[in-house]
């Protein structure tokens, strides 16, 4: 059905053409900006080096390894004998890893194991609560403390490792 005025058929009127306005330029999302994870990613990837790594250093953010460079870097480090003790409620074997390269360390036994290793042990650190008297000793308080979370114990050096 048409729409006729005055016995007519309605013309239709042409629309000007739209100007665009300019856009500005969307700003990056997150997901655009590489992490430096995934900058060295993409440059072991692309069978690049990372600019920056020190040696004996397995350190992710100041230059991160390959697995390989990762093993060697193990291997040269200063090597110790260590025993990580079970107890009442933990009898499992420990994992324990630097850049991706994982030890699992049987608990009870002498282990020799890197000085990363080490490090990494320190660093792994538990938060435990011990009920303490209040001073106006009425009841009790949870006091909060920190405690190694794998303790071990470090039996020497060793000379070479084969």
């Amino acid at each position: 059905m048409s729409n006729l005025s005055n016995g007519k058929p309605e013309e239709k009127k042409q629309e000007e053409p739209k100007t665009e306005t300019p856009k500005a330029e969307e700003p990056k999302t997150e997901e655009a900006v590489e992490s430096p994870l995934d900058e060295h990613k993409n440059m072991m990837m692309s069978g690049q080096r990372p600019l920056s790594r020190k040696e004996g250093n397995i350190n992710l953010k100041e230059g991160a390894m390959g697995m390989e460079d990762t093993k060697r870097a193990l291997h040269r480090q200063q090597h110790y004998k260590i025993i990580i003790p079970s107890t009442e409620t933990e009898k499992a074997d420990v994992p324990l890893g630097v850049n991706g390269h994982i030890y699992q360390v049987k608990r009870d036994e002498e282990v020799v194991v890197p000085a990363s290793i080490i490090e990494v042990l320190d660093h792994a650190k538990a938060r435990f609560y011990k009920q303490v008297k209040r001073e106006d000793g009425n009841g009790m308080d949870l006091v909060p403390f920190d405690a190694l979370r794998y303790p071990y114990q470090n039996m020497g050096k060793v000379e070479r490792v084969a």
